[in-house]
């Protein structure tokens, strides 16, 4: 102590003590500052990236179970392809257009009389898988939660078409969009129970739509479908 103040006596009998003391004192102020900026803007990071998916509030384990009753609505500008069956694990049976289906693994079988195999009939399946739909819920930006009285939820993100064509597609792309909505529904027991994507700007980006593309995903009944419909 005795030598810093030592220091300083001998730089007040300096002709520019005055200027080297001023300097110093902003050169301590701004870096006060910048070390200030910066672990605010580390707090903020830590917490956007907490809040990404906010998965704490909900259970995705349901629907990656792969045992539950769904119904996967596009709706592509004004019309509507409706898709509605069970999955258990990597069987399905599903009803779509008044045909019923059955599908194991990647390969899809239509009853027309006789169970005949068929190509893929649903439109961009990679939007309904679950591990895809919790790989974009991870990926996607956290901006808002809407809670009900009856303990009910809604969780809403954005997520633009790059990080999309990204996840799915595993392209680089760097198109200019306005980021696409998602909303997570969840009932009183934090299960998910629909999920929401208005895919506006991706869609249009492919050329899948004139306008709009809305992906309505509804689940319920998880853990009880007991058997699939197997084909002959």
């Amino acid at each position: 102590m005795k030598n810093i103040l030592m220091k300083i006596d001998e730089i007040k009998k300096n002709p520019n003590g005055k200027a080297i003391f001023f300097f110093g004192f902003y050169l301590l102020f701004f870096i006060i500052l910048f070390l200030w900026i910066h672990l605010a803007g580390n707090k903020n990071a830590l917490t956007q990236e907490y809040e990404k998916g906010d998965h704490s509030s909900w259970n995705q384990k349901n629907i990656l179970s792969e045992n539950f009753y769904y119904d996967y609505k596009f709706y592509i500008d004004d019309t509507l392809y409706d898709y509605y069956g069970k999955m258990l694990g990597r069987e399905e049976n599903f009803k779509f257009n008044n045909y019923d289906y059955y599908k194991n693994g990647e390969d899809y079988f239509i009853n027309q009389g006789t169970w005949v195999k068929t190509e893929n009939p649903f439109l961009y399946r990679e939007l309904v898988e679950p591990a895809n739909i919790m790989m974009i819920l991870d990926s996607a930006s956290f901006v808002s939660k809407t809670e009900y009285e009856d303990l009910k939820e809604e969780y809403h993100y954005v997520i633009s078409s790059n990080t999309l064509n990204k996840l799915l597609y595993q392209e680089d792309t760097d198109y200019e969009d306005v980021p696409d909505g998602i909303t997570v529904f969840t009932n009183q027991n934090n299960e998910i129970t629909a999920i929401e994507l208005q895919l506006d700007s991706f869609c249009q980006y492919h050329h899948i739509c004139n306008s709009h593309l809305k992906v309505s995903l509804s689940y319920e009944l998880f853990g009880e479908v007991r058997d699939i419909k197997k084909i002959h």
